[in-house]
């Protein structure tokens, strides 16, 4: 069997999350149900994911992989045919052939997620309403950011995830901070060919003014005025939650921007946070935010000769003994530099448990 990597978008609004489940419209279902189907297979094609996200949840960077007998290139009929077949909500952005030892679960070093928020500053655009969820209080970056710093690091995050029986809930949080993509007004109509046209006034007939009419010829001899507009984000005031970290358990994501919300609008402070942060449950106080707001952007790897090694290391399951050891600076697999966004590959970062990877999901 050939190893394929699948790099996948989908827009989670129609979507009862990734996973398979009966008489339910879900991710994998869509594409276990059509691959097979375009490549004329007689048996199943099963995807395994970097992250399970939940109903609801969007991903533009999402990546799974799925064995196929070896002679069998699938590109062109999964890239023509596919699309065909698919609603457009659901895309198969790339396909490339990885080796073996590549697992889009266990060999991924970290994954990136954006929640994206809309408070009393911000301008809502309806066209992103599916994607972006709004706040009354107007939120204070800097308490964000400043809260969001004090969670780096490999820490348990059992306050933020729901519990599951022998599940752990340590993970090393990479990155964690807010933006605003503000906007300016837009400038005026850039002129490429002379003065404006009288907007008001239309061509005269026999002396007289035809307010707001044009001749065709006349309107084709007017000069084209350009409008520079920004980004609907921009445009609109999105505020932008960047979560990056090796692995995340059931909730985490929309919990921790629960609570750093609740601190950046001001109805809690930084030793509510602490507080929360110290408890081995899950806190009762901190609210999990809607599932549309949220966005699986980007998962890193290794290059090919990490990948391996990388599986391996996935499967040490993380205990109170490494949180001592890193208080100590002592760990073994401390947090390393993860790749700049925006690139696929890595070449450092932390372990991933074998429960990290596999409870990786969005909630």
């Amino acid at each position: 069997m050939t190893r394929w990597r699948l790099d996948i978008s989908y827009d989670g609004a129609n979507f009862s999350g990734w996973a398979r489940q009966p008489h339910l419209r879900t991710v994998q279902g869509e594409l276990e149900t059509w691959i097979p189907r375009v490549l004329r297979l007689d048996h199943p094609t099963p995807l395994t994911v970097a992250g399970r996200t939940d109903s609801g949840v969007h991903a533009r960077g999402q990546v799974a992989h799925v064995d196929l007998p070896d002679g069998l290139d699938p590109r062109a009929d999964l890239h023509r045919r596919l699309p065909r077949v698919l609603d457009p909500d659901l895309v198969v952005r790339e396909i490339t052939e990885v080796p073996p030892t590549f697992d889009a679960r266990f060999s991924a070093l970290w994954r990136r997620y954006v929640y994206r928020v809309w408070d009393a500053d911000s301008v809502p655009d309806p066209l992103l309403r599916s994607h972006v969820v709004t706040v009354r209080e107007r939120l204070d970056l800097d308490a964000l950011n400043s809260a969001g710093q004090s969670l780096l690091g490999l820490r348990d995050f059992a306050a933020f995830c729901k519990h599951r029986e022998g599940a752990t809930t340590i993970r090393t949080l990479m990155d964690c901070h807010a933006v605003r993509r503000g906007s300016t007004p837009d400038p005026a109509p850039t002129n490429h060919d002379g003065p404006l046209p009288d907007q008001h006034a239309g061509p005269t007939h026999g002396g007289e003014t035809t307010q707001g009419c044009m001749t065709r010829d006349e309107a084709e001899s007017q000069p084209i005025n350009v409008t520079r507009s920004t980004g609907a984000d921009e445009a609109a005031g999105t505020i932008e939650i960047t979560v990056l970290a090796d692995a995340f358990c059931h909730s985490m994501v929309r919990s921790l921007v629960g609570a750093l919300t609740a601190v950046a609008s001001g109805k809690r402070d930084q030793a509510w946070l602490d507080e929360v942060m110290a408890s081995s449950r899950r806190h009762s106080s901190v609210l999990v935010m809607p599932a549309a707001g949220l966005t699986l952007e980007e998962v890193g790897y290794p290059d090919e000769d990490g990948l391996a090694a990388r599986a391996a290391q996935a499967r040490a399951r993380r205990s109170q003994e490494d949180l001592d050891a890193a208080r100590r600076g002592t760990a073994g697999s401390l947090p390393g530099a993860p790749p700049v966004p925006g690139t696929s590959h890595g070449t450092t970062g932390p372990a991933v448990t074998e429960s990290a990877a596999r409870e990786e999901t969005c909630w």
